[in-house]
């Protein structure tokens, strides 16, 4: 049985919407409808992204930002990332696919050891709106079952393949799974395979403090991107932080 960690939602309004989000009548697909949802459910706690409020520094100038990896474990690539995090002392949340976990537990369990947050991406990627509910349960508590097969304890966050998602079913996953939902506040669009330098350069221009990258631990540009980034954020007083601390760090009420 899974221990409801909590029921407080996780949603980062997008600062990028990419056409691979699959849009339902009551899907969370544009900022508008986006809006208005918040709009009318302010008596419940929702995360805004930070760029629309600005969030303080620590009086020492210190910014936190967590970088978010989906779609992994990757036998060769998450390891090369691993090493690389581990080299610049950084912190990151790594949403791993059910299917994937069960062929690579070692390096889930590694990341875990390491000091990374492992989330729930569930298990083979559907659209979680175009799912039944038995599906979706399926998918996210065997993914759960996977991840603590692998690290010994249940994942705290859980991020929607594609971003696609409603209030049926965030409610769904936390008050039946205990996880938050989390979305990004800045989308590397590693996907269409840009340079690793454009990465770099596209990460330094949007993010801000408290903000959530996403990106992708399966694409070698990526892996190739990380060295170069982490030190620019470093260089610009950013602390990496896994998404739970990030949380943790900035109450709703902050932001």
């Amino acid at each position: 049985m899974i221990t409801k960690l909590s029921s407080v939602l996780f949603f980062l309004l997008f600062m990028v919407f990419e056409s691979a989000l699959v849009n339902g009548s009551d899907s969370f697909g544009s900022s508008n409808h986006t809006s208005r949802i918040l709009a009318e459910r302010q008596k419940q706690v929702y995360y805004h992204s930070a760029h629309k409020k600005k969030v303080p520094e620590d009086e020492d100038g210190t910014k936190y930002i967590a970088l978010t990896f989906d779609d992994g474990p990757h036998q060769i690539l998450t390891p090369r990332l691993l090493d690389t995090l581990k080299e610049k002392n950084a912190k990151a949340t790594f949403y791993v696919m059910g299917v994937k976990v069960d062929i690579h537990p070692d390096i889930v369990a590694r990341a875990f050891r390491e000091g990374h947050e492992i989330g729930n991406h569930v298990y083979d990627h559907p659209v979680l709106t175009k799912i039944k509910p038995q599906e979706l349960d399926h998918q996210v508590q065997v993914t759960s079952n996977s991840i603590r097969s692998a690290i010994g304890t249940e994942p705290r966050t859980l991020r929607p393949p594609y971003g696609n998602t409603n209030r049926k079913v965030n409610n769904e996953i936390s008050s039946k799974h205990g996880m938050d939902v989390v979305f990004w506040s800045y989308d590397t669009i590693d996907w269409r395979f840009p340079k690793k330098e454009d990465i770099v350069a596209g990460a330094l221009k949007h993010v801000t403090n408290g903000a959530i990258v996403l990106a992708h631990d399966v694409h070698t540009n990526t892996i190739e991107a990380m060295p170069d980034l982490i030190d620019a954020l470093q260089k610009e007083k950013y602390k990496l932080i896994t998404v739970s601390e990030l949380i943790e760090k900035f109450h709703p009420h902050t932001l």
